[in-house]
């Protein structure tokens, strides 16, 4: 029979934790899943002023000068709005959203990704999980004495 190792309780936490490193890394330092910069570090001239220049709808004033993948905010909210910890795992993404992803996925290919079947998490955040895990099992896991006979 095999136990449950973890719980809903320590992926809820890191959950939350890895989403808002995934947040910070994609929409404030604009890397895509690969670590690699968001658009190579640019937009096309004509997108740059548009972006900057303030006047698309909705735009994110706080982003019109980074090359980050945020024009009005959807995408982050949309991040925001799902989190569903498992007892063996969590699950974040882009519930809503997720059709703008494949097409920056598939317009501009990796230098576009914010995550992909290949690539779901950037390595430094998968890091971040694997560190954590192997924390709680070795806190939690009992040590097994042997006691021989004589």
């Amino acid at each position: 029979m095999i136990k449950k190792i973890t719980d809903k309780s320590f992926w809820s936490r890191v959950g939350k934790n890895a989403r808002d490193m995934y947040k910070d890394m994609i929409f404030e330092k604009g890397k895509t899943a690969y670590g690699t910069k968001y658009l190579n570090g640019k937009y096309s001239a004509d997108y740059r002023v548009a972006k900057a220049s303030g006047k698309i709808k909705r735009s994110a004033a706080a982003y019109a000068n980074k090359v980050v993948p945020v024009l009005v905010g959807d995408l982050q909210n949309d991040l925001d709005s799902f989190l569903k910890p498992l007892h063996d795992g969590v699950q974040f993404g882009y519930t809503t959203q997720g059709f703008k992803v494949k097409s920056l996925r598939d317009r501009f290919g990796k230098k576009g990704t914010l995550t992909s079947k290949d690539q779901p998490l950037p390595d430094k955040i998968v890091k971040y999980i694997l560190k954590e895990y192997n924390k709680y099992i070795k806190k939690n896991s009992k040590n097994k004495t042997r006691h021989h006979r004589k």
